[in-house]
């Protein structure tokens, strides 16, 4: 028999928690609310940031000047970019960066004491950790700070009471049993829709914080930059593809050719997603398909770096007899949905 309907309230509904719902529901109960966190899973290893990359954009005032920071940027993104909301995450992301290395986060560091920062995709700045290990610790922290997490449970509608979002519904996924949220600010956290996308770690984002709060009138912006691609192994899903890009990987095709800076003479093997992408279809089209990912250059500080940081991308691997650092690996362009984009909301 289902448990009759249980309610809960609060001043504020998380739904997610992935580390951006996980942060929200810190920064919430700090300021003094009462704060429940919902999961369709379990909040410490579900959601993209378990099997993200582990790298962390970060802008450090001691070593870089924040006008030539934000002149890169602009470039790399063709200029389409908001130059006062980057410059207001550069100066954030310092403190979280102090505050999660404060809660005791595995970032790499050097024999000074200093983050440890790597080359990925359109930057040279980010700080590296293993993001599976962070969830778990991020989960403890909520716990000690009063966060109520309620686990495993699907919210399906947003609440409104005369035009405004008042809480959600949804039902324990191995129960049955439903809930009802009631709560003063309800904040969507949910990740985007890559749904059954061929990057690892994505089967679970099925889109349905969009989907919510669309039905309840929400508007939605830069949806036209919504739909990307990113390149994985050909007969298995992979995750860590920025961080291999540009700390040693080679796009091959089947003549043996490097061939990235025909299409980005600047980034070349770094190049940003869409011109990746590009370049591969382009190759095969020629007849100079497959295409093979090589990453036996790569240094062997970094090959070490990236087997504690990617664990899963290694056991992906293994489970296919492949060793990447020892034989290219065929890879093909893989969906990735809104995930890259914030997904619109």
């Amino acid at each position: 028999m289902i448990p009759k309907t249980e309610r809960l309230s609060a001043d504020v509904l998380i739904l997610g928690g992935g580390l951006a719902g996980c942060m929200g529901a810190v920064a919430a109960i700090k300021k003094g609310c009462t704060v429940i966190l919902a999961d369709k899973a379990w909040v410490g290893s579900s959601g993209e940031s378990t099997f993200a990359a582990g790298d962390i954009l970060y802008y450090d005032p001691e070593q870089d000047d924040m006008h030539e920071w934000l002149e890169r940027w602009n470039k790399a993104g063709d200029s389409m970019f908001n130059p006062e909301w980057l410059e207001w995450y550069g100066k954030n992301v310092h403190e979280l960066i102090l505050m999660l290395d404060s809660w005791g986060m595995e970032f790499e560091k050097d024999a000074q004491g200093r983050f440890k920062r790597k080359p990925g995709r359109g930057h040279r700045e980010a700080v590296v950790f293993p993001g599976y290990k962070m969830q778990k610790k991020l989960r403890g922290i909520l716990e000690k700070l009063g966060v109520v997490i309620v686990d495993r449970v699907m919210i399906t509608e947003l609440l409104t009471s005369d035009g405004h979002v008042a809480g959600a519904t949804g039902f324990n996924v191995r129960t049955g049993q439903f809930y009802v949220f009631e709560a003063k600010n309800t904040v969507l956290s949910t990740g985007a829709c890559s749904f059954k996308g061929q990057y690892h770690g994505q089967d679970m984002v099925s889109g349905e914080g969009n989907d919510m709060a669309l039905r309840v009138g929400a508007e939605f912006t830069n949806m036209e930059f919504a739909n990307t691609y990113n390149a994985t192994a050909k007969d298995f899903d992979i995750c860590g593809m920025s961080r291999f890009q540009c700390l040693g990987g080679r796009f091959t095709n089947a003549l043996g050719e490097t061939f990235m800076h025909k299409y980005d003479p600047v980034q070349g093997e770094g190049a940003m997603l869409h011109i990746l992408v590009r370049a591969m279809t382009q190759e095969v089209r020629a007849g100079r398909g497959p295409i093979s990912f090589d990453l036996r250059g790569m240094s062997e500080e970094d090959k070490d770096l990236s087997r504690r940081m990617l664990p899963m991308f290694f056991e992906a691997c293994a489970s296919k007899g492949v060793d990447p650092f020892s034989e290219p690996v065929e890879w093909i362009p893989g969906f990735m949905g809104s995930t890259s984009c914030g997904a619109g909301l």
